[in-house]
């Protein structure tokens, strides 16, 4: 009895305990339904995870001033960035920072980049600033004050090559050197050379300023204290042809990385720089010299190029430039039929692959072309044709694109807005979204390896803090309504990603518009007298009526 008593107990507390646990068990203690459908547990992967962050870094840096390299050659990826504020290069080793550089001048642009070299031992990649009129290349292995290899050295300073000077110019400032022209002569011949439109130097330009600002004074113009004009302009005369003749020094305004044969992380790359002038440079493979060179209508403001097709030597460099138009180099020349005309300034460039460019722009638009001619599913795209736009709700403060290292690659474009949120997009569809501080976002972006992981999102904020986050294994990119719960639900965003329903451009419809453009001036002649022959035959025909007396009024009746 004891132990039949046992076995009945042991058997009764089971079956509570399986009451217990079971999935359908009612909290109340009640004995649930055995025919209830169990209710699977929700699995929502996270979209982000939070590495580290660091709010006191004060970083004055925007997505040009930020990248990633492994500058040890050890397989930890460093973050690099330049402080705009404090003229400095950091660099961080997973959560420290471990090495300062200063810059002789404010950094406008910093890319890493892995040079030819003949050297043996691991590849170690380049840093290039570009400051001023000057290009600094540093590189990594230094020893740093905590152990690690992550220090920056100073290796080569490229200076750009200066402008062409008028040689009007300089027959003036050497006359004036050797005193055979007076001070108002030069400042009539320089005057007239500025009036039309030839390109001076800073030093000319300084002289007529301080000539023109002693004109405009009242004292001046009643012809008193001329010779006090006279002192001060030989003053400024006698300070700059101590330093030679005139010279046009330009400055850097954007930075790019081209692979040179291979699309591997240390894979041997170009650097690419463009000047205020709109120039375009693109170094050789040792980075010591440039190997070509573009001449662009307009300054650049960003620069980005295609990722795909380098094996075969083919590649896009997309440039935005100030004058709201996008010029693209298309296998090493200027493409004149491929210039896309904005409605508002660029701020920021980022490209998908090798044949789209997605250009953000100043009013909350972004849009997206076609770089070169390919097919997606089954439709065929053209060359310079436009895809979408995405109307955000806010103004976009930086893009980067989503490089995703998986069993298959994935490109996504990223935008921080200054609504406090960070949205990826494939095309034009919403994949992620990640909100940040409303009241301060982020300023500049960069998507890649650091430290151990592949897949890293570095954000810097308005207010100069850090934060690194890492995209799960398992993030859903494919733009699910569960992966997107986070996401601003205003009318505005519900319509970013509604494409507008053009028609799809003929080979024919192609070819017409080429032959329209090259001969657009006999077309335009044909149809002018075509419409001058009608208009005559019209009014001879008229005249003749009216002297038929058929054209003189309506017939009366009868």
């Amino acid at each position: 009895r004891r132990v039949g008593g046992l076995a009945g107990a042991m058997a009764h507390a089971g079956k509570l305990m399986t009451q217990s646990y079971s999935h359908d068990a009612d909290p109340s203690g009640m004995t649930p339904n055995p025919d209830a459908p169990r209710r699977p547990k929700p699995k929502t992967p996270p979209k982000w995870l939070d590495a580290w962050s660091d709010p006191m870094a004060n970083v004055d840096a925007t997505s040009e001033l930020m990248d990633v390299a492994d500058l040890a050659g050890d397989g930890e990826w460093r973050l690099v960035m330049c402080s705009a504020r404090e003229r400095k290069i950091k660099v961080w080793a997973n959560a420290r920072l471990v090495s300062e550089q200063g810059l002789p001048d404010a950094p406008v642009a910093m890319r890493c980049f892995y040079a030819q070299t003949n050297e043996g031992g691991k590849r170690k990649p380049n840093v290039a600033v570009a400051a001023g009129n000057c290009v600094f290349i540093f590189r990594g292995g230094g020893v740093s004050a905590y152990g690690t290899n992550s220090t920056l050295r100073p290796y080569y300073k490229f200076t750009l090559p200066s402008l062409p000077v008028e040689p009007r110019e300089t027959e003036v400032w050497r006359r004036l050197g050797n005193d055979s022209l007076t001070i108002d002569d030069a400042f009539n011949e320089l005057a007239e050379a500025r009036d039309a439109g030839a390109p001076l130097t800073e030093r000319t330009l300084e002289f007529l300023a301080l000539g023109e600002e002693e004109l405009n004074n009242d004292n001046n113009k009643n012809g008193l204290h001329v010779n006090a004009r006279n002192k001060r302009l030989a003053a400024f005369v006698r300070s700059q042809t101590v330093a030679g003749p005139p010279t046009r020094p330009t400055s850097a305004t954007a930075l790019g990385v081209i692979k040179h044969v291979a699309d591997d992380a240390d894979a041997v790359s170009r650097l690419i720089f463009c000047t205020e002038d709109g120039q375009v440079h693109v170094l050789s493979a040792d980075a010591k010299e440039v190997s070509a060179t573009y001449q662009l209508p307009s300054a650049v403001a960003f620069v980005a190029v295609t990722t795909g097709s380098r094996a075969e030597g083919k590649h896009v460099i997309a440039c935005a430039c100030r004058d709201n138009r996008v010029y693209n180099i298309v296998d090493g020349a200027v493409d004149a039929a491929l210039v896309f005309d904005l409605e508002a300034p660029a701020c920021g460039l980022a490209t998908v692959g090798g044949n789209v460019v997605v250009i953000p722009c100043a009013d909350d638009v972004v849009h997206a072309y076609a770089l070169r001619d390919h097919a997606v599913d089954g439709k065929e795209i053209l060359a310079g044709q436009k895809l979408y736009s995405l109307y955000l709700p806010a103004s976009v403060a930086s893009v980067t694109t989503l490089d995703v290292n998986r069993q298959r690659r994935l490109e996504r474009v990223a935008f921080a807005t200054r609504d406090g949120y960070v949205r990826a997009y494939h095309g034009s569809k919403l994949v992620v979204t990640l909100k940040t501080d409303e009241n301060d976002p982020c300023v500049g972006m960069r998507f890649g390896r650091f430290g151990r992981e592949e897949n890293a999102l570095v954000a810097v904020a308005a207010s100069g803090g850090v934060s690194v986050r890492i995209m799960p294994r398992r993030a859903d990119l494919t733009g699910s309504n569960e992966n997107n719960r986070d996401a601003p639900t205003d009318e505005t965003s519900r319509l970013a990603a509604t494409p507008l329903a053009v028609p799809k451009k003929t080979k024919l419809y192609v070819e017409q518009t080429a032959r329209e453009r090259e001969f657009g001036r006999e077309m335009h002649v044909a149809f002018q007298k075509d419409l001058c022959r009608l208009r005559l035959n019209t009014a001879r025909a008229r005249v003749a009526a009216m002297r038929d007396g058929g054209g003189g009024g309506a017939r009366g009746g009868g």
